[in-house]
């Protein structure tokens, strides 16, 4: 990878320094410093024996750190800080002066960071809240605010809305997590991954009833056929090959029944017209299909009784009628 393609990198990650991202940017330049070996020089006793054959090279490598850190500076910051030759050779130097501008322990310093965090609010996404949270502890340790960690933990409790209620209970009854913000920022990161893991659960299960149809199929003996599915009654037993073995009670039942058990209609359409409504049946279960209004006929011949056999051998029904019937436009 060349010069130009780690530059390009580099500026997707490290943003431009200013006073809200301070914090971030440090780490994030310390972070590429140190994998190009220049750290070393930004800071006191950069650990190399100057002799004079590496004085060039600790010349070139502090003029590089010195181009890497300016890289991420807006103009009125270059400004300010780079007021000589001497700190473009010099990164000690000017990693100073950065430090000096950004971190500063002054009063106007810490009265900005800390009132950013007492602004901070729940915005209906708990990640956030958690990723902004830690932002602005990370800034207050970084101009050190002395502020109790029990006084920093209360104050972000405060800020969950009503709904989290249980959570913040669960928090302050637990001795590991009494007074202690990073612990309670990790107990409400498990939450964010409970819910994702439940939200997942539910969506996969809705897909499986969706898909899962139907949950439990019948087997049962017709046509004088045993049906070798069916569990309930070996084929020596079965009725439909020995209907004689059919007690005589349950066979008068069942044909009393057959219209509405065996016999069921399959098919089933309705039609509303001017406020009055019109149920019409197709039956296609039986030998022949079956139709319930006369109306939907083009052709109808009456007067043609034809037999229809149904589920029950002893048990028929006889139609009135043959023709062609139109259920659709």
């Amino acid at each position: 990878m060349n010069v130009n393609d780690q530059n390009h990198d580099i500026r997707k990650v490290i943003p431009i320094l200013t006073d809200e991202n301070y914090s971030e940017w440090k780490l994030r330049m310390i972070i590429c410093l140190k994998q190009r070996r220049l750290y070393q020089y930004c800071i006191p006793g950069d650990g190399v024996t100057r002799t004079p054959t590496l004085e060039a090279k600790i010349v070139d490598a502090n003029v590089e750190a010195c181009g890497l850190i300016t890289n991420f500076l807006d103009s009125r910051t270059f400004a300010a800080l780079v007021t000589s030759e001497e700190i473009t050779q010099n990164s000690y130097l000017l990693w100073n002066k950065v430090n000096e501008r950004f971190a500063s322990s002054t009063f106007n310093s810490k009265a900005r960071i800390w009132s950013k965090f007492q602004k901070l609010t729940y915005d209906n996404n708990l990640k956030d809240f958690i990723t902004n949270t830690q932002k602005c502890l990370s800034d207050i340790a970084s101009v050190g605010i002395n502020v109790e960690e029990e006084i920093l933990a209360f104050s972000i409790l405060t800020k969950l809305p009503d709904e989290f209620h249980s959570l913040i209970e669960k928090v302050t009854l637990n001795a590991d997590t009494q007074g202690n913000p990073d612990a309670i920022l990790n107990v409400l990161h498990e939450a964010t991954l409970k819910e994702e893991a439940l939200s997942m659960d539910t969506t996969r299960a809705l897909i499986l009833k969706k898909d899962t149809f139907p949950s439990k199929i019948i087997h049962y003996c017709s046509s004088g056929k045993h049906n070798p599915l069916v569990t309930t009654h070996k084929a020596e037993k079965c009725w439909q090959l020995h209907p004689e073995l059919r007690p005589e009670r349950r066979c008068k039942e069942k044909e009393q029944k057959v219209n509405f058990t065996i016999a069921r209609a399959l098919f089933t359409c309705e039609s509303r017209k001017t406020n009055q409504s019109i149920t019409i049946v197709l039956d296609t279960g039986a030998s022949n299909h079956m139709f319930n209004n006369k109306s939907f006929f083009e052709t109808l011949y009456l007067n043609q009784q034809t037999k229809v056999a149904t589920g029950c051998d002893k048990s028929t029904l006889i139609s009135h009628g043959k023709g062609l019937a139109k259920i659709f436009n």
